[in-house]
């Protein structure tokens, strides 16, 4: 139990660590669907 609380401990201080950093996201369309997208368009007139 206690190395179950150690481990834990360790892995929320890198993953906290790891955010702060605030690394760059890459972001890639591999897996890509645009099927799934919907767009939903307003459009005001200001006369």
């Amino acid at each position: 139990m206690l190395k179950m609380k150690i481990d834990h401990g360790e892995v929320t201080c890198k993953n906290r660590n790891l955010k702060a950093e605030s690394f760059d996201v890459i972001k890639a369309f591999e897996n890509y669907d645009s099927d799934v997208i919907q767009i939903r368009v307003k459009i005001f007139f200001i006369i």
